[in-house]
């Protein structure tokens, strides 16, 4: 049976049951079945968000991983990369007593650095870098005061060797609010296992008055100065890196791939961790959604390579949307449209040659010497699939026929179309060709008579395919950039394809 609904959307007989109550129960039970009710239609809102929440939910268009072994190869970069931002880092100034000596070190700064082993891990909610052997070897300067009954002052160099150095740092990755990665680090430690200073200059049994009191400072100053590196090295080089990362990529001056994140990262510890990301082309001009949502993707079972792409067709199909209600999927075709060989084909009058004339006597007959165009249009727009290992495209629209000289009507044709799809990947790009493509025509309209499937055949293979196809591939060998760093490129890389998914499987080299 129907609940009575209020505008307001409260039951009525619940409002009814409430009114019976403060009749007969008093003020108490009023208010105690009021508060009731009200918890009770908290939980149904609550319900209503959660249930609207789940159904605006969408699929990613395109989604990356991470591997186990592609964040081994990424904690060698950061090591690298660490190794570089330490070398020549100053540490601060020191000075102290001990006993009767004074000191003041300056200049100190770490002259090399040797990599240790390294690791990235993930974590539940984010990743782990840890380090341990990592060296040090740093050059300073000293001057000491001997504060004794016979007062000594002198200065030097010093050298410092560390080793057994070991680090430990959280890192955190999220989205900020205009959909790009974010990186930040966490709970940064670190231990020194060993640090021997040598001096060079003054007083042998001077320095080792002081000898322990610096190598303890040293040590402190350390600890401190390396996570200040390691914190730079994730906070500000690292995002730096993530923020020159293209969430939005032009196509042909005319569209906009959307990268961005949809959602934070998933991470599985000890494995991997994914990203979710639109996967949509919009027009330049105008951010409207297609209207319909991204296929569900297949799991990437395979662990093989540093790093996985899952593009769905849908990126491709969004394309083709905004291409078709921008009417770019239109265009008049005439005799300078044709490779040089085939343009004498849109004449109506022929020697030696065939034309188009020639092949539908009627139209050389009714309208000699003249040229012939085809207005062409898309009447929907085009789909990709990917199943089976293969890509391919429909598509489908109207052409008419007209003279050039005088404009005159000859017929309006029913194009169906099909074609196989090649996708390679190369330069960190996704390009496209076309193979197997074929024309079904119908006539729709005819203004010269009944026209034969095999003159129909003809023409498509002579004149439309031969102009299309050419233009489709030219499109195709632009690419579409995929979504990493500059700096970061493909190798090895495997393209698999599966239902609705083009996957990509590749190792990682920095440069």
């Amino acid at each position: 049976m129907a609940i009575p609904i209020f505008s307001d959307g409260i039951p009525v007989r619940i409002i009814f049951g409430v009114f019976l109550w403060s009749r007969n129960s008093g003020r108490r039970k009023t208010k105690l079945l009021i508060i009731q009710l009200m918890k009770t239609m908290k939980l149904y809102i609550i319900c209503v968000v959660f249930i609207v929440s789940l159904a605006e939910a969408k699929n990613p268009g395109l989604k990356t991983r991470i591997t186990d072994a592609g964040l081994t190869y990424a904690s060698q970069v950061a090591i690298e990369q660490l190794s570089k931002s330490a070398k020549g880092q100053k540490i601060p100034d020191q000075s102290g007593r001990s006993g009767d000596v004074s000191y003041e070190l300056s200049n100190v700064v770490i002259d090399s650095f040797s990599n240790p082993s390294s690791s990235i891990t993930v974590t539940a909610d984010g990743l782990n870098w840890k380090s341990d052997g990592l060296g040090l070897s740093i050059t300073g300067h000293f001057h000491y005061k001997y504060h004794g009954i016979i007062p000594i002052s002198d200065s030097g160099n010093i050298d410092v060797s560390v080793s057994r150095v070991n680090f430990n740092v959280g890192i955190s990755l999220g989205v900020d609010g205009t959909g790009r990665p974010k990186i930040a680090s966490s709970g940064c430690s670190c231990g020194i296992g060993s640090l021997d200073v040598h001096f060079h200059g003054g007083a042998a049994w001077i320095y080792n008055l002081f000898k322990g009191v610096v190598e303890d400072a040293l040590k402190k100053q350390l600890n401190g100065q390396l996570c200040t590196i390691i914190d730079k090295a994730v906070n500000t080089d690292a995002s730096q890196a993530l923020a020159k990362l293209k969430v939005t990529v032009d196509i042909a001056k005319m569209f906009m791939l959307d990268y961005r994140f949809i959602s934070k990262p998933a991470f599985n510890p000890g494995h991997f961790l994914e990203t979710y990301h639109k996967g949509e082309v919009y027009w330049t001009d105008s951010m409207t959604e297609a209207p319909f949502d991204p296929p569900s993707m297949p799991s990437i079972s395979s662990t093989n390579k540093m790093f996985y792409i899952s593009m769905s067709d849908y990126v491709f199909n969004s394309l083709a949307y905004e291409a078709q209600i921008h009417k770019m999927l239109q265009y008049n075709l005439t005799q300078k449209d044709l490779p040089a060989k085939e343009r004498g084909f849109l004449n109506t009058t022929c020697v030696g040659t065939p034309c188009i004339g020639q092949v539908i006597p009627q139209i050389g007959k009714k309208y000699p010497n003249r040229e012939v165009a085809m207005s062409m249009s898309s009447d929907f727009s085009p789909n990709m699939s990917v199943s089976n290992g293969k890509v391919n495209v429909l598509g489908g629209g109207t052409i008419n026929m007209f003279t050039v000289q005088g404009d005159t009507f000859l017929l309006t044709l029913n194009a169906t179309m099909t074609a196989s799809v090649l996708l390679n990947v190369k330069s960190e790009k996704i390009y496209g060709s076309i193979s197997d493509m074929k024309l079904k025509l119908h006539v729709v309209k005819s203004n010269v008579g009944q026209i034969s499937d095999t003159v129909l055949n003809f023409i498509a293979n002579t004149a439309i395919i031969a102009f299309a196809e050419p233009q489709l591939n030219k499109l195709g060998s632009n690419g579409i950039p995929l979504p990493v760093t500059n700096n970061v490129h493909f190798v090895n890389t495997e393209v698999t394809l599966v239902k609705d998914t083009l996957m990509i499987g590749t190792d990682l080299k920095y440069q």
